[in-house]
């Protein structure tokens, strides 16, 4: 049985937004919390989220031309020394 506590976005101002989570499991005792954040402009947006466990992830979106998309994202992992960068172009 897991006890999930979440509360909703909470927006900052028209272009920031600030949410958490926290989630208890009864039956092994693991509790795990995040925070994240979205910041959101006319022309780009940056996403992100940290947790309890150490793991930082991020997203960079940016519409480049018109129907041309660029993303980066990437994720970090301390504990378990994993790290992990992607690019993604879309077109359409």
């Amino acid at each position: 049985m897991v006890n999930r506590m979440s509360r909703p976005i909470h927006k900052i101002s028209k272009k920031v937004s600030l949410a958490t989570d926290f989630a208890y499991n009864c039956f092994s005792r693991v509790v795990k919390a995040s925070v994240g954040y979205d910041w959101n402009n006319k022309q780009s947006r940056v996403q992100g989220k940290i947790d309890s466990n150490g793991v930082v992830s991020a997203l960079f979106g940016k519409e480049l031309y018109m129907g041309l998309d660029c993303l980066l994202s990437a994720y970090l992992n301390h504990k378990n020394n994993d790290f992990k960068l992607g690019l993604s172009l879309t077109y359409g």
